[in-house]
């Protein structure tokens, strides 16, 4: 018996059949990597005699049933990854012992529920729980993970309200909860994790309004709250988020202005607001955000004229402000957006004549101006745009 034997390395084979039950006998086991495999069947208890395992890799197999409980003998572990098999029934409360894990990735299962117990792994940096089967709430013992930079809880029926517990995750980098069933208000306390560049609560149930204090999340780079039921005004405190380059309030029911201070997000690339109820005129000042490539405002109820301004945005790919009930011509500055392949004006209240200068427009894919009060004759320069589809 290889008794002293203190690695094993076989992943990214084709590897079959189940896991040997005498592994658990190789007491010197350090470091146990057989992801990449088609190894199926369940997981041994004899596992919980590697009390000398560190690491343990066992992603993208087929493996089945429950996690041994007694995996809660494995302290000396500080990463394991069952990510990409059939794991299922719940995720045991001994993980909760394992004192010096590091890296959780369960990612793609079907277990069910949270143990609060994995608020006790506090050397835990990384924890993913995504595509699992959890139908829970998320317990607020998780506030405790204080060194936690990537928590991923995605698609897993999670139900309730974010815990403002949470809030005491001071270094959190990345936060997702997309594609849940998560209700209420987000907690004031989000505005205390200003180390995270990335959040994400797209597709959840979310209501109440945006609250103000996310202007104090400074490192953000990246917020999707698309697909709620969020209500109220935009506010004018993300106008404080400089790093800013997306923003998707797409699918909610925003209400008010667009606050002139977004001009100031001069790191934005992609401008997400449509299918809101969104009122007043298009800003001058989101000319100021000459990064941005993608400016969606259709389906809400602006009004107002289209600003000239917006032909300061050189980069645009994409601009779409159709379905609202803005007034007045197409700018002729529009046919500066010599980058932009799509123009969606439709469904407006748009007057006068198309503008010659949109046949300047030769990146043009599809340009859109149904639906308006436009009059006058279709301008022989928009054969020039071969590309396009023309409505």
């Amino acid at each position: 018996m290889l008794t002293s034997l203190t690695s094993i390395s076989m992943g990214t084979n084709a590897l079959t059949g189940t896991i040997p039950t005498e592994l658990g006998l190789l007491t010197a086991l350090k470091y146990l990597f057989l992801d990449k495999n088609s190894v199926g069947g369940a997981i041994p208890t004899q596992f919980g005699l590697l009390t000398a395992l560190t690491y343990l890799y066992m992603s993208d197999n087929s493996l089945a049933q429950a996690i041994p409980t007694q995996f809660g003998l494995l302290t000396a572990l500080t990463s394991l990854s069952f990510y990409g098999n059939s794991l299922a029934q719940a995720i045991p409360t001994q993980l909760g012992l394992m004192n010096a894990l590091t890296y959780l990735n369960l990612q793609e299962n079907s277990l069910v529920t949270i143990p609060t117990e994995l608020g006790a792994l506090t050397r835990l940096v990384y924890l993913n729980l995504e595509e699992n089967s959890l139908d829970s709430t998320i317990p607020t013992e998780l506030g405790a993970l204080t060194a936690v930079t990537n928590l991923n809880i995605e698609d897993c029926s999670l139900k309730g309200q974010m815990p403002t517990q949470l809030g005491l995750m001071s270094v959190l980098v990345e936060l997702n909860f997309q594609e849940n069933s998560l209700t209420q208000s987000l907690p004031t306390e989000i505005g205390l994790l200003t180390a995270v560049t990335e959040i994400d609560f797209d597709d959840n149930s979310l209501t109440g309004v945006i609250p103000t204090h996310m202007g104090t999340m400074s490192a953000m780079i990246e917020v999707d709250l698309y697909k709620n039921s969020l209500t109220g005004p935009l506010p004018t405190e993300l106008g404080l988020l400089t790093r800013l380059t997306e923003i998707d309030f797409d699918d909610n029911s925003l209400t008010g202005v667009i606050p002139t201070h977004m001009g100031t997000m001069s790191a934005m690339i992609d401008l997400d607001l449509y299918k809101n109820s969104l009122t007043g005129p298009l800003p001058t000042e989101l000319g100021l955000l000459t990064r941005l490539t993608q400016l969606d405002i259709d389906d809400s109820s602006l009004a107002g004229t289209i600003v000239t301004q917006l032909a300061l945005l050189t980069s645009l790919k994409e601009l779409e402000v159709d379905s609202n009930s803005l007034t007045g011509a197409i700018p002729t500055q529009l046919g500066l957006l010599t980058a932009t392949t799509k123009l969606d004006l439709r469904t407006n209240s748009l007057v006068s004549t198309i503008p010659t200068e949109l046949g300047l427009l030769t990146a043009m894919i599809a340009l859109y101006v149904n639906a308006n009060s436009l009059t006058g004759t279709m301008p022989t320069e928009l054969q020039l745009l071969t590309s396009a589809t023309l409505l």
